[in-house]
C-alpha cells in the first residue's frame, strides 16, 4: 500500500506541475491567438448586432467577477485549514502552499477563461435561436397563413453562417485549451481516487483523525470535482445550444412546409450544416466533453476506490496475520 499510494502521490506532483508549465507555455506561445480571436468574436458581434444582438460583455465581466470572488474564498479558507493543520509553522505551509495551492490557483484561473468564453459564444448561439423562434412567430400558427419575406429568408441565410463562424470559434478554443484538458482530468483524476481512499481511512479510524486534515480532504476532493464538472458544465451548455438550433428548424420546417422553394432550401443548408458539425465538443479528439462523462469519471473513480480498498484490506490481513512480504508465514 505505501507503493501504491506513493505512486499516486507521485502522479499529483508530476500531473500538478506539468499543469502548470503548460499554461504558462501555452499562454506565451498563443498570445498572439488573443487578439485574433477577439477580432473575430467582434466582428460575429458586429453581424449579429444587425438583428438586434447586444454583446454580453458586461455579464461576462460580472461572470469573471463571480467566479474569482468564489475561488478567492475558497483559497482562504483552504490557506487557514493549511495553517492549522501544520501547526501555523511557517516552514511546513509554505512547502504545502507551494506545492499544492499556488498551481491549483493557476489552473483555476485558467479554466475559468475557458468557461468564460463558452459562456460568451453560448450566448450568441443562444440569440440566434431565439431570432429564428422570433422569425417563426411565438404562437402556432396554420402553415400557410403567414408567408415568409424573402428578407426573412435573407436572414435566416446570414444567421446560418455566423453560426458556423461561432461554431468554428469554439471549435478552435477547445483545441486551444484540449491538452490543458486532458492533463487537468487526468491530475483531478489522481487527486481524486487519493483524496477519497484517504477519506476512508480516516473513517476507518475516526477516533484519531485530524478535524484539519479531514476539512483539508473535503476541500480537495470538492475542488478537483469541481474543476472537472465546471469544464464539462460549459461545454455541454455550448453543445446543447448548438443541437438547440436543429430543433428550431425542425419545428419551422414542419410548420411552413407548403411554403416556398426558397426557405425550403435554406432550412435544409441550415439543417445540414448542423448535422456535419461536431455533435459535441472534444479535447484532442479523445474525450467527448457532454454531461454523460461525469457518470463515467464517477464509475472509474468508484471502481479505483474498490480495488485500493482490497489492498488496503489485504494488507491489514497480512499484517495481523504477521505475513510477510513473500508470502512465507513464521507465526
Amino acid at each position: 500500500m505505501d507503493v501504491i499510494q506513493r505512486a499516486l502521490y507521485m502522479g499529483e506532483y508530476v500531473f500538478g506541475t506539468i499543469n502548470v508549465i503548460i499554461i504558462i507555455l501555452g499562454c506565451q506561445w498563443q498570445r498572439l491567438q488573443y487578439g485574433y480571436h477577439m477580432r473575430r468574436v467582434v466582428d460575429v458581434a458586429l453581424r449579429l448586432h444587425r438583428f438586434g444582438f447586444t454583446p454580453k460583455f458586461e455579464e461576462l465581466k460580472i461572470f469573471f467577477r463571480r467566479w474569482i470572488f468564489i475561488f478567492g474564498i475558497f483559497f482562504i479558507i483552504v490557506g487557514f485549514i493549511d495553517l492549522m493543520y501544520n501547526e501555523i509553522i511557517p516552514k511546513s505551509f509554505f512547502r504545502s502552499t507551494t506545492v499544492y495551492t499556488i498551481p491549483n490557483v493557476i489552473s483555476c484561473l485558467a479554466i475559468l477563461q475557458l468557461a468564460g468564453l463558452l459562456f460568451l459564444h453560448r450566448s450568441m448561439i443562444a440569440f440566434i435561436n431565439d431570432h429564428l423562434m422570433d422569425l417563426d412567430g411565438v404562437s402556432p400558427v396554420t402553415p400557410t397563413s403567414i408567408t415568409f419575406t424573402m428578407e426573412a429568408i435573407e436572414t435566416i441565410e446570414s444567421l446560418r453562417k455566423i453560426h458556423r463562424d461561432i461554431a468554428h470559434m469554439a471549435e478552435v478554443i477547445i483545441s486551444n485549451f484540449g491538452i490543458l484538458i486532458l492533463t487537468t482530468f487526468t491530475a483531478c483524476f489522481l487527486i481524486l481516487s487519493i483524496q477519497l481512499f484517504a477519506l476512508y481511512q480516516m473513517f476507518d479510524n475516526y477516533e484519531n483523525t485530524n478535524f484539519f486534515l479531514l476539512t483539508y480532504t473535503f476541500l480537495w476532493i470538492f475542488l478537483h470535482g469541481g474543476k472537472i464538472v465546471l469544464i464539462v458544465y460549459f461545454s455541454s451548455c455550448l453543445a446543447k445550444e448548438k443541437l438547440r438550433t436543429g430543433m428550431v428548424l425542425h419545428h419551422m420546417e414542419i410548420r411552413r412546409q407548403f411554403q416556398t422553394d426558397a426557405l425550403r432550401n435554406v432550412i435544409n443548408k441550415f439543417s445540414l450544416q448542423i448535422l456535419h458539425e461536431s455533435k459535441y465538443l472534444s479535447a484532442c479528439g479523445i474525450i467527448d466533453l457532454d454531461l454523460s462523462l461525469l457518470s463515467t469519471i464517477t464509475g472509474s473513480l468508484t471502481t479505483y476506490l474498490v480495488i485500493l480498498i482490497q489492498f488496503d484490506v489485504s494488507a491489514k490481513q497480512m499484517k495481523s496475520c504477521n505475513v510477510p512480504s513473500d508470502g512465507t508465514n513464521f507465526a
